[in-house]
This record gives structure tokens, sequence and C-alpha cells, in this order.
């Protein structure tokens, strides 16, 4: 007797399986020949050099590169300003001297332009704040108004103010001033004067010179933005200033040297200029 066996058809892969096969050889195939070049590059005598040199202090240019990297991690931290938070009460804002008036405050650092906002929202005339912040907290500030709504300046000696910032271990100053909205100027209230660039790149040079930073912002309307500023080692904690780096590379550990070459060798870690990471609240 003949019999006929029925077979089960193939079956076939569908178009998205394939699609997934395609993609996960692709994958594959990428990946082996990264390793295959990496050991073309790096032989193991080669690797072997740099375990050997990851324990080693690092040379002067390593650590300006590791100072520049830590800096631009603490300032992203430090320094990258709410778009919102704590604000100023009516009373303080009614309260405020004319003729200048310094005061004592408890802000952190990064709520400052927020606070200044709304300090001098709806002021009808230009005003100036200044804010003195050490290390952790903003400490002081001194407000004055300006002759009109187009004008304004500190109503104090740039020299009082470095004397005041020094004594009282003040090393970064937050300094705003207010457009107010009027009819003949409501076009580009949120962007500095020449006038603005200029006393802020005279201000700046002046108080760095004196080991203080220098941050100008504006504001109007409830809206702030920061447009110039000069960072210096004094405005930074003792940690990641170079003095106490050089004396740090020479007496660390081996692991503290290996993580300090990790460091500097990871895969974003190349020179950049330092910048403050500033939100408006636009």
């Amino acid at each position: 007797f003949l019999t006929s066996t029925s077979s089960k058809p193939e079956k076939k892969l569908s178009s998205t399986e394939l699609l997934v096969l395609i993609v996960f050889g692709v994958i594959y195939a990428i990946a082996f020949i990264i390793v295959v070049l990496y050991l073309k590059k790096h032989p193991l005598q080669q690797r072997q050099r740099y375990s050997e040199d990851y324990i080693k202090p690092l040379t002067d240019e390593e650590l300006k590169l590791y100072q520049n990297i830590m800096v631009r991690k603490y300032i992203k931290k430090v320094f990258k300003f709410k778009k919102s938070g704590i604000e100023a009460s009516n009373s303080y804002k009614k309260s405020l001297n004319a003729n200048g008036r310094l005061d004592r405050i408890d802000l952190s650092i990064n709520q400052v332009p927020i606070f200044l906002t709304s300090l001098l929202k709806h002021k009808r005339h230009e005003w100036v704040a200044y804010v003195f912040c050490d290390i952790e907290k903003a400490k002081y500030i001194w407000t004055n108004k300006g002759q009109d709504n187009t004008t304004v300046s500190l109503n104090v000696s740039i020299e009082s103010v470095v004397d005041f910032a020094i004594k009282h271990q003040c090393t970064t100053i937050i300094k705003f001033h207010n457009h107010p909205h009027t009819a003949d100027r409501w076009w580009d209230l949120l962007s500095p004067s020449q006038t603005d660039l200029n006393t802020a790149d005279y201000m700046s040079d002046y108080l760095y010179k004196n080991g203080i930073t220098l941050i100008s912002g504006l504001c109007t309307q409830g809206e702030f933005i920061i447009y110039d500023y000069q960072f210096h080692d004094n405005s930074l904690p003792k940690e990641l200033r170079m003095d106490y780096l050089k004396e740090f590379n020479q007496i660390a550990s081996t692991e503290q040297h290996i993580e300090m070459h990790k460091t500097i060798h990871g895969l974003f870690a190349r020179e950049k200029a330092i910048k403050l990471k500033v939100t408006t609240n636009r």
C-alpha cells in the first residue's frame, strides 16, 4: 500500500521578526569591529602602560584639565538658577529705600535671580540690587533707586563694595537691575543696553582683580536674564582651587589618582570654556 504523509508547511519569518534579526546582526557586527579595532590600537603592552600611568600623579596640564572638568560640574550644580521659587514679600518691596539700604538675607544662590525679579517687578523707575554671597548662601543685599526709568547706578563706590565683600567673606556678587515697561521701550526689555554691557565689563574686571566673581543680570515684568559673568577661583570650594589641587595631587592615594585619571580620560572630558548654565524664566 502507498501511504501519503503530509508535512507541515515551513513557517516564514514576518517582516518585523526579520527586521529585528537584521538590527541585532548589525549591532553585533559593529561591537565586534570596535573590539577588534581597540585591541589593534591598544595592544596589551599599551593598556598596561595606561594602567601604570593612572597610578601616578597628574601632570600640570592634566591637573588643569581635571580642575576645568570639576569646576564645570560645580557651576552647573550651584549656579543653575531656578525658574521659580522664593519671592520677595510685598512688605519688603514697599520698605525699600530709594537712597540705598543694606539688608541681611538668607537664600540659596540658585534662588537669587527669581527673588530679585519679584522684588523689582512693577517698579516704575530703574533700581539696582547687589547680592553678596559666600560659598554656600546669599547673605546681604544692597538696593537703590535710579534717577528715572532709563538709567540707574550704584549709590556707593565700587571700592566700598569690594571692602564690604572681603570683610564678610563674600566671594560672589550677583548684580541685577530692572527695565521698567513703558510705552517707548517695550520691544527689547529683556536685552542689555550697550551701557549695561560696558558697565558689566568694567565692574567685572575690577571685582575679578580683587578676587570676587560678578554675575550680571536684568529683569522686567517677572522675567530675568543673565548677560555677563566672570568666575574667580575664590568663588569655588577650596577642594577645586588650583593651589589645593596641586598639594592634593602629591599626597593622593593610588585609588585617588586612578579616579582623577579616569575623570580626565572620560569620553566627554576635554578642555572647554567654563560657562554658566543659566535658565531664564522667560
